[in-house]
């Protein structure tokens, strides 16, 4: 059951690539953010056994459905929670420079249950049932994802790649900015006194100053969880109460 904060605006179908999904859409009135209903998956395979070095782990994973938003955090809905901390630039544009802990506490202050996800849950919600390296497919195309190449070391605006969906109907799930997530990570926060008894953080999905690898749907990289990088940034999401 949903929070009255979330009005159902209407149900569509999403595709991308051979893959196509009928989902339930949401607004949500306090952040003025939109939510696609994801149908989870039992017996979930996170990461890829076969890919890069970042992706060989590999977890099976329950994944309960869930409301993911359509685009990260823009930074006009981050100024509707937090008006006297908001970012400067364009509304459209994604929240950057965002620490994990300040990413969990924009989402407290936002309520109704929004939180980061997991590491797991992040990476079904990019695949939309590819199991390919990317979620548009096989074979690398910058025309999905704004990253080192091609987004001139800057964020872009969400509207950008309205039409670069995946099939899910969530933009910008790879590059653009990067995605903190809810996990823990076992990988050196070399410079940083964080790593003396404390784990870094995942975040995922690359970002425009990473290069088209850190775009692939399975690849994780950390980052200290005080860390506040240009190019990273969140997604939110809500668990349903069964």
């Amino acid at each position: 059951m949903l929070a009255p904060a979330f009005t159902h605006f209407h149900t569509a179908t999403f595709a991308c690539g051979a893959r196509q999904h009928r989902l339930a859409v949401f607004d949500h009135a306090a952040t003025g953010l939109r939510f696609h209903l994801l149908p989870g998956q039992p017996g979930f395979h996170a990461g890829d056994p076969d890919g890069l070095s970042n992706e060989r782990r590999v977890d099976v994973v329950d994944i309960a459905p869930l409301l993911v938003g359509v685009t990260p955090l823009t930074r006009a809905a981050w100024r509707r929670i937090a008006p006297t901390e908001h970012p400067s630039g364009a509304g459209d544009l994604p929240v950057g420079g965002v620490s994990w802990f300040g990413a969990r506490a924009w989402l407290t202050r936002a309520g109704n249950g929004l939180r980061l996800p997991t590491g797991a849950e992040w990476e079904f919600a990019c695949r939309a049932g590819e199991r390919a390296p990317w979620f548009f497919g096989p074979t690398w195309d910058p025309e999905w994802c704004w990253m080192l190449d091609n987004a001139g070391g800057a964020a872009q605006p969400v509207s950008r790649h309205a039409d670069r969906a995946n099939a899910f109907g969530l933009v910008d799930v790879a590059g653009n900015v990067s995605e903190w997530c809810e996990d823990d990570v076992d990988l050196p926060m070399a410079g940083s006194d964080w790593q003396e008894g404390d784990p870094g953080k995942v975040h995922r999905g690359g970002s425009f100053d990473y290069p088209s690898a850190h775009c692939r749907s399975a690849y994780r990289v950390g980052s200290d969880p005080r860390a506040t990088y240009p190019d990273l940034g969140l997604r939110p999401v809500r668990s349903l109460q069964l």
